[in-house]
């Protein structure tokens, strides 16, 4: 695409004339500049930038070659090989660019890391990324691997195409209780001076150590459970060293004092790269002598042999010279700290004179070191004799060769034997007896049925199950048998063990899928309830907003009339404040939620409610008092003030408890799940949002003081029946007391939903029901005053008693509520 660019670029610098330049159709460009030549060099620009944007937003890292990685699996296996859409999940090893350079997407679902231990051997780093396949790939899942070091990353996905085994630490398991402390493991420190090792995997274990089982008693981990392979720990000599001396695949043929000088003899002791440079060659392999071409960097110091470069060297030390030392023994390669080894008290209890010479404290090796000194063997056709497994890349490189592994033959296992050998701890003792161990355990290592160990914090029960991670499921179903995993060290020969273990995922893929729980993988969608629903839920409530407005108008308007009078117009409209406030509430609630809409919509409606029924409640309140009065024939006198001062009284009762909940627990967003399957089988999680209180004491309270109310008109509803005509909303109140405990039971019913309902569904309910309910009282109550045939009654035909009391901010009435006799005055004869 550059080169396209730039030729067309020196296509318009050779043009001189405009006219040439317009017949490509970039005449436009160039009427935007004074002058041609001003225009060509506008588009040779514009085209090599975009050009180079293009590139850069492409990622065509094929492109330019020195952009290209190693590690061809950076997006993902499954869309390396197979007609994959989506992309892998980062994790926390990736680099920071990784999602902006799309090798990466974010997980959806927020599921937790999951972090699956390396360990030191190689099965368990190719067990580790088929999980990491499977749970990043196919399940969303974030999922890296832990090496216990802070400078060695052997995530699958890492852009170095690097194979490499864990360090095996000296931790016993405290990876496990990092996993258990933290939850998540990316928060455990990564620090190089402060590292903390943390999983929550670790897939392949042999033996159940009483460091696991007591984990398993304090709820750290599950009991372990199968991972399916079947292997067994013995000892090897390479099949050349087994045709030289067939008596050496048995441990008759190395014990006692007689073989002692042929152990010596044959079994010589390996050395690093350095030592051989330093010690051996004569000019500190300066040149290529057929065991090194070259001296060691640093990083190969400690290396026993290194493809191409190191073929390793073997030599007698002063530990084979059996003229000049009387304990003298030859080279046995054992295992690292940290990992179950019965050689000591096998080579001690059945006079075997063969002894480790490794750097660790038991004088173990490395496993990638071990390896080294099997390959260094092998390229110098010398004798070796090792601690190994039949499962593992290593034993499965040399089948069918002459270095192929051939087991030395020990006594059989039995309950006895194993019971008495020693502990991996015992290996370190500063006790020798306790290194020694019991004589009665040196018979061969037991078939070892492979498990695997999961943590309980990855199964997060506080997580709604719509929500929770596939992780634990999927670890639980995982399993490989031993020929499964042959093949895929088989596979190793010929290509990276990245390529092997993602081409063992593609072959074996409807085996994989077993490993899937059901009803994942998953969609994420936003959940927005019935629309239909949603948009009558904005009619309803503009409806009563607009109503509620225009009967406020003429209200006002009719503010003269008999029937709106005798009503109260103060009254009506305190009324039609509340029912505004309901309305807007009601409408609020249609907005996707925030904590302080949540807190809005709660004050809206509460406060409608009450300023609602309050005054209704207050004002006959008064006209009951006044029609009792009445009854005896007595005047009574009722200050507007007090009236108000009552409403204002309650009304602040009902502000201070919206400021308790609103500071001790404001309603906040809260999410809902809900799982569907749509048309192409695919389970989908829909994810809504809902106002939610942390205790539904608030819920109870507020449905309980409106319910108060509702008790307080209905009784206030029979007490009006007989009072005179004018003045009695009996009628009204009862009818409109009926609606509003029709609206409040199903508001009750909406706010204690039961768990498989749509919350946005039940929200835009409650909408419905409140502008309901709005309507309905404009309609009982307001709709038949203004509606009354009455005419508007003139301020002359009011007596002077009426005119002075009322200029007097009082409440009073000239004649009988019950006989419509005037009431006599102060000053005429009683």
């Amino acid at each position: 695409l550059i080169f396209l660019c730039n030729s067309f670029a020196r296509q318009l610098r050779s043009k001189t004339k405009c006219e040439r330049v317009s017949l490509w159709g970039l005449k436009p460009f160039l009427n935007i500049h004074d002058n041609c030549q001003e225009g060509m060099q506008f588009i040779m620009i514009e085209s090599i930038r975009i050009s180079f944007n293009i590139l850069l937003f492409l990622n065509l890292r094929f492109c330019v070659g020195s952009l290209q990685t190693e590690n061809p699996f950076q997006t993902g296996c499954l869309t390396n090989k197979m007609p994959w859409k989506k992309i892998r999940v980062c994790n926390s090893d990736d680099r920071p660019e990784a999602s902006e350079t799309f090798h990466c997407v974010e997980s959806k679902f927020d599921y937790k890391e999951v972090r699956i231990s390396a360990e030191a051997w190689d099965t368990v780093l190719l067990e580790a990324w088929i999980l990491q396949i499977i749970l990043s790939e196919m399940l969303d899942v974030p999922t890296s691997v832990e090496t216990a070091s802070a400078n060695l990353n052997l995530n699958f996905y890492n852009p170095e195409n690097t194979f490499e085994n864990g360090v095996a630490s000296e931790d016993n398991w405290k990876g496990l209780e990092m996993a258990h402390k933290y939850g998540d493991c990316s928060e455990a420190s990564r620090d190089q001076n402060n590292y903390e090792t943390c999983y929550h995997v670790v897939p392949e274990v042999w033996y159940i150590s009483s460091i696991l089982e007591k984990m398993v008693s304090d709820d750290i981990i599950d009991p372990p459970v199968e991972l399916g392979p079947m292997s067994q720990e013995l000892w090897y000599i390479p099949k050349f060293t087994a045709k030289g001396d067939p008596s050496l695949t048995s441990y008759f043929g190395m014990q006692g004092e007689k073989n002692q000088r042929k152990l010596a003899e044959t079994f010589l002791r390996p050395m690093t790269w350095k030592d051989y440079c330093s010690l051996i060659s004569g000019n500190n392999c300066t040149t290529d002598d057929g065991v090194a071409k070259r001296s060691p960097q640093e990083a190969e110091y400690s290396k026993y042999f290194e493809k191409d470069l190191y073929t390793g060297h073997f030599t007698a030390t002063d530990e084979n010279d059996c003229e000049n030392n009387k304990k003298c023994t030859g080279h046995i390669v054992d295992f690292p700290d940290g990992w179950e080894s019965n050689i000591v008290p096998q080579t001690h209890h059945l006079n075997i004179s063969l002894e480790s010479s490794g750097n660790e404290k038991s004088n173990g090796y490395s496993s990638a070191h071990a390896g080294e000194i099997w390959k260094a063997a092998n390229a110098t056709r010398s004798n070796v004799v090792m601690l190994w497994w039949d499962m593992d890349p290593l034993y499965a490189e040399f089948l069918g060769t002459e270095a192929e592994f051939t087991k030395v033959v020990f006594p059989p296992a039995t309950i006895e034997c194993l019971n008495a050998k020693i502990e991996t701890e015992d290996r370190v003792s500063q006790n020798k007896t306790v290194r020694l161990g019991d004589p009665a355990g040196t018979c061969d290592a037991e078939t070892a049925v492979l498990k695997k160990v999961i943590t309980k914090v990855m199964l997060d029960a506080s997580t709604p199950t719509a929500m929770q991670s596939p992780a634990y499921e999927a670890v639980q179903l995982f399993k490989i048998s031993k020929l499964e995993l042959d093949q895929l060290m088989q596979n190793m020969k010929n290509s990276t063990a990245r390529e092997a273990v993602c081409q063992w995922v593609v072959d074996n893929y409807e085996s994989v899928k077993r490993f899937i729980p059901k009803t994942h993988p998953r969609l994420k969608e936003i959940d927005e309830g019935i629309p239909a629903l949603k948009y009558v839920s904005f009619i309803f409530g503009s409806i009563a907003a607009i109503l509620v407005l225009a009967t406020g108008i003429l209200t006002f308007l009719n503010r003269h009339k008999q029937s709106v009078r005798k009503a109260q117009v103060d009254f009506m409209l305190l009324i039609l404040a509340g029912l505004l406030a309901m309305s807007i509430g009601s409408i609020i609630m249609l907005i996707p939620p925030t904590n302080s809409s949540c807190v809005a919509t709660q004050w809206f409606i509460n406060i409608g409610y009450t300023l609602e029924l309050v005054p209704l409640i207050v004002k006959v309140t008064t006209v009951i008092k006044i029609v009792n009065a009445a009854e005896k024939l007595q005047r009574i006198h009722v200050r507007r003030e007090n009236l108000f001062q009552a409403v204002l009284f309650i009304f602040a009762l009902s502000v201070v408890f919206l400021i308790l909940w609103s500071v001790i627990d404001p309603p906040t967003v809260e999410q809902f799940y809900i799982t569907d399957i749509n048309n192409s089988g695919e389970t989908v999680v829909k994810v809504g949002h809902y106002c939610q209180s942390e205790y539904n004491i608030w819920k109870y309270m507020t449905s309980l003081w409106t319910i108060i109310l509702l008790l307080c008109t209905s009784v206030l509803a029979v007490q009006m029946r007989y009072i005179r005509k004018d003045f009695n909303e009996s009628l009204e109140l009862a009818v409109m007391t009926y609606s509003h405990f029709i609206f409040v039971v199903l508001l009750v019913i909406t706010k204690f939903p039961n768990e498989s309902w749509n919350q946005m569904n039940v929200t835009f309910s409650q909408s419905i029901l409140y502008s309901s309910d709005t309507i309905a009282v404009v309609f009982i109550y307001y709709v038949p005053k203004l509606m009354a045939s009455d005419l508007p009654t003139s301020n002359n035909t009011t007596n002077a008693t009426s005119r002075k009391r009322s200029g007097n901010n009082e409440f009073s009435i000239g004649k009988c509520p019950l006989c419509g006799d005037k009431l006599k005055t102060a000053g005429e004869t009683q």
